[in-house]
C-alpha cells in the first residue's frame, strides 16, 4: 500500500532540484530532474521506517507556494550585545500554505523553518507571517541572511511513499536537549494513587485519550489531573516496554521515554532576546517529534500569558500550527475557566486539540484514598489510625478548604497531619479528636467552630470583640453572628462566609473590629493576624478594574496572592466608596459567587473568607463630630442610596459605628497604656506601669480629633508618654523590678519610681 505525501520541490540556479518533505523538513534529497529528486525522497522516507499510514501523515490535502518581500535588518552579537550591521535588506521569502482535510490551513516558511497560522481567508497573507519573520530576523547575521535567499522556482508536489505496518522514526533524537528543559514521567514522579482508588477513576478513558494524540484535560483545580495523567503515562510506558521484549533483539532499537513534563517558565527560561524562545521551542518540538513523544504541561493559561506582548504572539499562537500539522503531541491541563478564556484569546489552539473532561471525585473514592494514604505513611511504624479519621478530614476540608476541588486539599492536610503525628505522638493511635486539633492549629480556626459537641458561647465571643473594640457594642454584637453561621454550617457554600459593610465616622474602630474578627475567627494560635487589607482609594481612577486584579507585570495582584496562599482570611476593603465603577463590577462577582477570574482564566476563591468593607458615607448628614455628639443617621439607607442596587443586595449586614464619647476615648487610652506595659523595654526590666487620671485626661484630650476620631490617640501616647518615659529610663539605668507611676503637673509628664 502507498500513501501520497506533500513535498516542496525547488529548482536552484545551479540546475539542481531539491525535494523536501513538508512534515519533516530535515528530510530532503537532490536530483538532476524533478522525478529523480521526488523518487529519492520517497525512498528516504521509506528507509527511515516512518509509519506514513498513520492519520497525522495523511491529513494534508494540498499546498501552494507564495512569495512576499520582507525588510530585514542584519545584526551581530558582540560582547553579549546585539549590534546592527549595515542597512536593512529587502528580501523575497517563500511561504507555503498547507491545507488540511478538515479545512484548516497552516503556513510554513522553508528558509526560516517556521510554522505559523493561516488565519486569513483566500490567498491574503496572514498577519502571523509578519510576526514569524520579525522574530526570526531579530538575530540574523549577514551570512545567515544569504542562505535565506529563495531558489529560482518552487512548487508543492506529491510523492508516493510505501507504508509500513510497524516501525517508528529512527531519526537521531536529541535526548540530552530534552533533559535540559523537561523530564520524562517515570514511576517515581507519580503521586500516591493505589490500584483500588484508580479503579474508581476514569483511567481507561484517559489512557485512550492520551494514546491517540492527547489534548486538553479539563477539570477543576485540585481534582487530581496531574496525578492521573502521570499514572496513565507510566502505565503506557510499561506496556510499550513489555511489547518491546516480544520483538527480536536485533529489531528492537532504542526505546526513548514518550511523555515529557515541563512548564512554560522552564521552557523559555533565559531567553532574553527577540526570537530566542521561538528557536528553542521549535528545537524542542523537533526533538519530541523525532521520538514521537508527548509534551505534558501543567496549565493551559501560561501558553497564552508568555512569549509576546499579547495572546496573538504568545507561545500558544506559535505552537498551534505544529499541533495542527501533527508535529507536536501535547497533553495540557486546564480548568474550565482557563479553557473558556483561552478559547476567546487564541481560538485556534483550542480548536486544534481534543478535550477530555475530568469528572468530580466521588466522596467514597476520596475517603478510600485518605485511608490508604494514612496507612501508607504509617506502614513502617507501630502507629494505627481510627476508622473515623478519613471522614473527619473530608468534612473539615470540604467546609473550610473549598478553594480547590477534592482531593487536593484533603491530601495536603493528611500528609501534614501524619507527619506531625509521627513527630509528636503521645498515643499509639491517630484519632478523629487529634485530627480536629491539628486542623485547628494549622489553619487557625478555634476548635469550638470545628467540634459539634462544643457549645458556642455567643456572649463570650461578643465580650472578646468588645475588649478589642471599645465603645461599639452594637457593631460587635452584629459581627459576632458570623460565628454562628460558620458553626452551624448554614452559610451559602457558593459565597463568602459573610459580606459586611462597616460605616461610621473616621477613627471609631471599623478597622480595629476587622482585625479583632480576623484574629478570633482564623488567628487561633497564629503569629500573624490573617487580615488582607486593600486601600480602595488606590483604585479610584477610570479603568482601575484591570489593575485591581493584576500588577504591572500581568501577575495577580498582591492581595489576590495573599488570599490564594491563605484562603481562611478576612478581606478588608477600606474606603470602598472611593473605588471606580469598574472595580465595583469586579466586586459583584466576588460578593455573589465567592470567586474572581482574570482574563487568562485564573480563578481565586473567596468562599472561605469574610469580606468587610468600610466607609464613612452618611457621616456629614449627621452633623459635625466631637465628644458626645449623637448621630441619628440611617446608614443602611445611606448605603442603599450611594451604591447600585445589585451591590447593596449582596451585603449581608450594614453595621453602623457610633461616634466616640469622652468616656470611650478614656477607656481606649487606658487600653493603649496597658498594652504599653507589654513592650520589650519594660518587660526586660520587670517594670510595672501605672498612671493617674490626669494622664488619661491629657491623652484623651490630645488624642481625639473631631474629624479623625481616636486615630491620633496612638501618636499622642508616643509623644506624651513613650518619649518622656524613654528619656527617664536612659537617665535611670538601674531602674528595674519596680513600679513606675505616670502623672501630670503643669502639663508636664512626671515619672515616679516606687
Amino acid at each position: 500500500m502507498s500513501v501520497g505525501q506533500l513535498a516542496l520541490l525547488s529548482y536552484s540556479s545551479n540546475g539542481i532540484y531539491t525535494a523536501q518533505w513538508l512534515y519533516k523538513p530535515q528530510l530532503q534529497t537532490l536530483g538532476p530532474t524533478p522525478a529523480i529528486a521526488r523518487k529519492r525522497l520517497a525512498k528516504l522516507i521509506s528507509e527511515k521506517e516512518i509509519d506514513v499510514g498513520s492519520t497525522i501523515f495523511r491529513n494534508w490535502t494540498d499546498g501552494v507556494v507564495f512569495s512576499k518581500i520582507f525588510t530585514v535588518q542584519p545584526c551581530r552579537e558582540v560582547d553579549g550585545r546585539r549590534v546592527l550591521v549595515g542597512n536593512p535588506v529587502a528580501i523575497p521569502l517563500r511561504y507555503v500554505r498547507v491545507e488540511h482535510a478538515n479545512g484548516q490551513k497552516s503556513c510554513y516558511l522553508p528558509e526560516l523553518n517556521v510554522w505559523t497560522e493561516w488565519s486569513t481567508p483566500g490567498d491574503s497573507p496572514p498577519p502571523e507571517l509578519e510576526m514569524a519573520v520579525r522574530h526570526r530576523a531579530s538575530n540574523v547575521t549577514p551570512e545567515k541572511l544569504q542562505r535565506w535567499w529563495p531558489p529560482l522556482f518552487s512548487e508543492v508536489v506529491k510523492v508516493t511513499v510505501k507504508t509500513k505496518e510497524r516501525g517508528t522514526a529512527q531519526l537521531e533524537p536529541r535526548h540530552e536537549f530534552l533533559e535540559e528543559i523537561a523530564e520524562p514521567i517515570k514511576k517515581k514522579l507519580v503521586p500516591f494513587l493505589p490500584p483500588d482508588v484508580r479503579a474508581t477513576l476514569p483511567t481507561r478513558e484517559l489512557r485512550e485519550f492520551m494514546a491517540t494524540g492527547g489534548g486538553i484535560v479539563v477539570g477543576e483545580p485540585g481534582c487530581g489531573k496531574s496525578s492521573l495523567i502521570a499514572s496513565v503515562a507510566v502505565e503506557i510506558e510499561a506496556d510499550r516496554r513489555a511489547a518491546r521484549k516480544k520483538v527480536h533483539e536485533l529489531q528492537r532499537g532504542r526505546l526513548y521515554p514518550k511523555f515529557w513534563r515541563t512548564s512554560i517558565h522552564r521552557l523559555i527560561s533565559g531567553m532574553m532576546y527577540l526570537g530566542q524562545w521561538q528557536e528553542r521551542v521549535e528545537r524542542f518540538i523537533q526533538a519530541l517529534a523525532n521520538i514521537e513523544g508527548f509534551l505534558v504541561l501543567d496549565n493551559l493559561r501560561d501558553l497564552v500569558r508568555y512569549g509576546g506582548t499579547s495572546p496573538r504572539d504568545s507561545i500558544a499562537a506559535f505552537i498551534t500550527p505544529f499541533i495542527r500539522s501533527g508535529q507536536l503531541n501535547v497533553v495540557v491541563e486546564s480548568s474550565p475557566s482557563e479553557l473558556d478564556a483561552v478559547q476567546q484569546l487564541v481560538p485556534g489552539l483550542v480548536e486544534a486539540l481534543p478535550i477530555f473532561r475530568m469528572p468530580e471525585w466521588p466522596a467514597t473514592s476520596e475517603r478510600l484514598l485518605l485511608q490508604r494514604l494514612v496507612e501508607h505513611r504509617l506502614r513502617e511504624t507501630k502507629l494505627s489510625v481510627q476508622a473515623e479519621v478519613p471522614a473527619t478530614i473530608q468534612r473539615l476540608c470540604r467546609q473550610f478548604q473549598s478553594a480547590t476541588s477534592p482531593p487536593s486539599a484533603t491530601v495536603r492536610f493528611t500528609e501534614k497531619l501524619v507527619d506531625q503525628f509521627r513527630k509528636t505522638h503521645v498515643e499509639t493511635e491517630l484519632s478523629a479528636d487529634e485530627t480536629v486539633t491539628q486542623f485547628s492549629r494549622l489553619y487557625g480556626l478555634p476548635e469550638v467552630l470545628l467540634r459539634d459537641e462544643l457549645p458556642l458561647n455567643r456572649t463570650e465571643i461578643v465580650a472578646g470583640l468588645m475588649r478589642e473594640v471599645i465603645g461599639q457594642p452594637r457593631a460587635c454584637e452584629t459581627a459576632a453572628s458570623v460565628f454562628s453561621r460558620i458553626k452551624t454550617s448554614l452559610n451559602d457554600p457558593g459565597r463568602p462566609f459573610a459580606n459586611m459593610f462597616f460605616c461610621g465616622p473616621t477613627g471609631v474602630g471599623k478597622t480595629q473590629l476587622a482585625k479583632a474578627l480576623a484574629k478570633a475567627l482564623f488567628g487561633y494560635q497564629q503569629e500573624k493576624t490573617p487580615l488582607v487589607r486593600v486601600d480602595m482609594s488606590e483604585y479610584s481612577y477610570p479603568g482601575a478594574g484591570s489593575m485591581f486584579m493584576q500588577n504591572s507585570k500581568g501577575e495577580p495582584a498582591s492581595w489576590l496572592q495573599q488570599i490564594r496562599n491563605r484562603p481562611l482570611s478576612v478581606l478588608l476593603l477600606d474606603e470602598i466608596e472611593k473605588a471606580s465603577p469598574d472595580v465595583f463590577d469586579v466586586l459583584l462577582s466576588l460578593l455573589d459567587e465567592g470567586r474572581l477570574t482574570d482574563r487568562f482564566g485564573l480563578t481565586t476563591s473567596f468562599r472561605s473568607c469574610v469580606v468587610i468593607m468600610t466607609s464613612n458615607i452618611g457621616v456629614r448628614r449627621g452633623g459635625s463630630l466631637g465628644f458626645g455628639d449623637l448621630m441619628d443617621v440611617d446608614y443602611a439607607a445611606e448605603v442603599k442610596r450611594s451604591f447600585r442596587p445589585e451591590f447593596f443586595n449582596r451585603l449581608d449586614h450594614v453595621i453602623p459605628f457610633a461616634p466616640l464619647s469622652y468616656e470611650v476615648i478614656a477607656s481606649i487610652a487606658a487600653k493603649e497604656l496597658a498594652e504599653l506595659s507589654d513592650r520589650e523595654g519594660l518587660q526586660r526590666r520587670n517594670i510595672r506601669l501605672d498612671w493617674t487620671d490626669r494622664v488619661l485626661e491629657k491623652i484623651a484630650r490630645v488624642g481625639f480629633h473631631p474629624e479623625l476620631g481616636a486615630r491620633p490617640l496612638q501618636k499622642a501616647i508616643e509623644l506624651a508618654v513613650v518619649a518622656p518615659l524613654s528619656r527617664w529610663l536612659i537617665d535611670h539605668p538601674s531602674a528595674a523590678n519596680c513600679r513606675v507611676v505616670l502623672d501630670m503637673e503643669d502639663e508636664q509628664m512626671v515619672i515616679v519610681m516606687e
